[in-house]
């Protein structure tokens, strides 16, 4: 709300007018009379492209000889986590020994949110493996191979080139501070 005095003695003179100068037109509104600043109907606010608004508000007393007075009121837009993390690469593809020791680093698969309060959980979600001939490996002989903690795939088991010559693995990344009711997720393949 803003407020304005004048020190006119006669009601004409002293009753004050108030309008939004510039500064938000399409998302704000002022109540003429009380100078009541409101959020105007089907206004659209997205803190990633617009984080502050500075409404230059005038007040015109109703004399003969209008005077008029400004001020600025600053809208500051607070984030709300309603971004979904993405990976920075759909896929990855990476080749390893076999005899790469465990708790090795394998490659980076980083995630980014454009949230200002994310804070993104990576997961494994699915390993499928294929051995020598093209078949399919168990699930159970591979779910374990690799990890992943803050965007980076370490080595987790030993691994076994006769057991599975090639892998595909699908790696999840969360925002656990995402909006309530808005499940906010990824996936990529490294």
């Amino acid at each position: 709300m803003v407020n304005a005095t004048d020190a006119d003695k006669t009601e004409r003179n002293k009753k004050t007018l108030f309008a939004i100068e510039a500064g938000g037109f399409d998302n704000f509104r002022i109540n003429s009379t009380t100078g009541n600043v409101t959020v105007q109907v089907g206004a659209h606010f997205d803190r990633d492209t617009i984080n502050l608004y500075n409404l230059t508000i005038i007040a015109i007393d109703q004399g003969a000889n209008s005077f008029t007075a400004t001020t600025t009121m600053t809208v500051t837009i607070t984030d709300v986590n309603n971004k979904s993390p993405k990976f920075n690469q759909s896929s990855y593809s990476v080749s390893i020994l076999e005899n790469t020791a465990k708790g090795n680093r394998l490659t980076d698969c980083i995630a980014t949110d454009p949230d200002e309060n994310a804070r993104l959980e990576y997961n494994v979600k699915q390993t499928i493996g294929f051995d020598e001939n093209g078949g399919n490996v168990s699930q159970s002989l591979i779910e374990t191979y690799f990890r992943i903690e803050n965007g980076t795939v370490y080595v987790n088991a030993c691994l076994d080139r006769e057991t599975v010559e090639r892998l595909e693995v699908t790696l999840l990344v969360h925002d656990r501070n995402e909006e309530e009711n808005k499940l906010q997720t990824a996936s990529s393949k490294p």
